[in-house]
């Protein structure tokens, strides 16, 4: 079920538009533990394969909003192979790296959990002013923040199935599908290409990551993209991948980890899994067994499949390919949501393309997911 769900999570993370969590939902549950199996190992492989997802096809999700114009210089320059090094190597390690800290700071997760619930809305307040201040042009960047909040916001309250997907596949996906259609085309990929990191860079990379999905383990409320903004200081392009991959796998250790120790999930998936499944002691370590091999096994086929989109970069650039993913996108909005959800990626896609003719950098238009829950706990205060 391993192998499974690792090949399933591959489709998953190529796929515009869908998320494993959209995919969790539509599995009948059977009290099994080859169920949950399948689906930790399909939400690991989906968060390798969503890179490649976002650098071949500009769409990125959530997780890898912040590397935009990392993967878009790796791709004018033919050097994807050593952009897919980096998430594996980073990925590996990283999951050796959080399985010893779950160790460690199991037994004090409840505690410190229940002391900073009250005031996640406080610290991700604080972490969204950080970001936009330390912007040149930040009253341009608090506009955009807030006009995607009020849009996320509008969301979130309607009822929609999927409103993640309208809401964020048209502020980072279609509109950049649109915008980037006049520009000049990546050139076919070098099969090997040198990586100039070395081990301990992603060692230390990976602590950072995993320090920072502890952050968001103890602080639901702040994303991968929101914390690793201040990866994206790097000058090193290098690190700013491997420091997204990075917090990616560390979160769906730790999301596990969380719902083990004190049943909360910061995962649609990991909640399905806890659906599925009584965790304990046994089954907690089973699926970390079987997750790691999972990962190696996706790492190894993210290579082959790598090598294949760069041998076929002329129709991934083709105009008509784009517009295909346009129209699936489309059709994917409207099957799930209806006129609604098509209105609301419409809105999100004009304004994710307006941010991209501003020239305004991309994690401003995740007020989208802050405003609303910062709104949610001050409204609960009244």
């Amino acid at each position: 079920m391993g192998i499974l769900g690792s090949l399933i999570g591959a489709i998953i993370g190529l796929i515009p538009g869908l998320h494993c969590n959209l995919f969790a939902y539509l599995i009948l549950l059977n009290n099994d533990l080859s169920v949950a199996v399948f689906l930790f190992c399909a939400l690991l492989s989906s968060n390798i394969f969503e890179f490649l997802s976002a650098a071949y096809l500009n769409i990125p999700k959530e997780g890898e909003i912040l590397l935009k114009d990392a993967f878009s210089k790796f791709l004018m320059n033919g050097r994807m192979s050593s952009a897919v090094k980096i998430i594996i190597y980073s990925s590996i390690i990283t999951y050796s790296v959080a399985i010893i800290f779950t160790l460690i700071i199991g037994n004090f997760i409840s505690f410190i959990s229940n002391y900073l619930s009250n005031y996640s809305w406080i610290l991700l307040l604080a972490i969204s002013i950080i970001i936009i201040i330390k912007q040149k042009r930040w009253l341009i960047a608090l506009s955009f923040f807030l006009a995607s909040g009020l849009l996320g916001y509008v969301s979130f309250n309607i009822n929609l199935n999927e409103p993640f997907l309208p809401l964020l596949t048209g502020m980072f996906g279609i509109s950049s599908l649109i915008y980037g259609s006049s520009k000049n085309s990546a050139p076919s990929q070098l099969e090997k290409s040198v990586v100039e990191s070395n081990f301990f860079d992603f060692f230390k990379i990976s602590i950072l990551g995993v320090f920072s999905s502890i952050f968001m383990m103890l602080v639901p409320a702040i994303s991968p993209s929101q914390i690793g903004f201040f990866a994206s200081n790097y000058k090193n392009d290098e690190l700013k991948i491997a420091s997204m991959a990075s917090i990616n796998i560390a979160d769906v250790i730790l999301s596990l980890t969380t719902f083990f120790y004190i049943n909360k999930a910061r995962n649609g998936t990991i909640e399905k899994i806890g659906q599925a499944l009584t965790i304990g002691l046994k089954e907690y370590h089973l699926l970390i067994f079987f997750g790691f091999f999972a990962l190696i096994f996706s790492c190894l086929i993210a290579l082959k499949v790598n090598k294949k989109l760069g041998e076929n970069i002329d129709l991934i650039n083709s105009k008509y390919f784009k517009f295909g993913i346009i129209i699936f996108i489309i059709l994917l909005t409207m099957f799930f949501d209806g006129i609604i959800g098509l209105f609301i990626l419409t809105a999100s896609t004009l304004l994710g393309f307006l941010l991209i003719k501003k020239n305004v950098r991309p994690i401003n238009l995740m007020g989208s997911l802050a405003l609303p829950t910062i709104l949610f706990f001050i409204f609960r205060l009244f």
